[in-house]
């Protein structure tokens, strides 16, 4: 999968491990944040110039900002992505520990 792909699939969202794993080098994410094609939107974490942050994408940003595992959870997080009709009051964002499963919605 190239960047690109990975990006739209992703709500224009990614890593920088991830953008390397499509074959993007170090100078060449440097030179798109620079041209401001992307966007750091966190420590590692991009988004694409002129894409929407919408509740997905920050949802996004949030799980990637703690680890490329973590997982967001709660039923405010299933409102604020259109699951229930409840408006979300919070959300909270953990890494997943080895062999334990919390009541997390997975990363859409």
């Amino acid at each position: 999968m190239d960047i690109n792909e990975l990006s739209a699939r992703r709500d224009g969202v990614f890593t920088t491990q991830e953008a390397r794993e499509c074959g993007v080098s170090a100078s060449t994410i440097s030179r798109k944040v620079r041209s401001g094609a992307w966007k750091v939107v966190a420590r590692g974490v991009y988004i694409v110039a002129g894409h929407l942050r919408s509740a997905r994408a920050q949802a996004r940003i949030a799980v990637l900002s703690v680890h490329t595992q973590a997982a967001l959870g709660g039923l405010p997080l299933r409102g604020g992505l259109g699951s229930t009709t409840r408006n979300p009051a919070s959300t909270s964002c953990s890494p997943r520990l080895a062999g334990h499963t919390p009541d997390r919605l997975p990363l859409l």
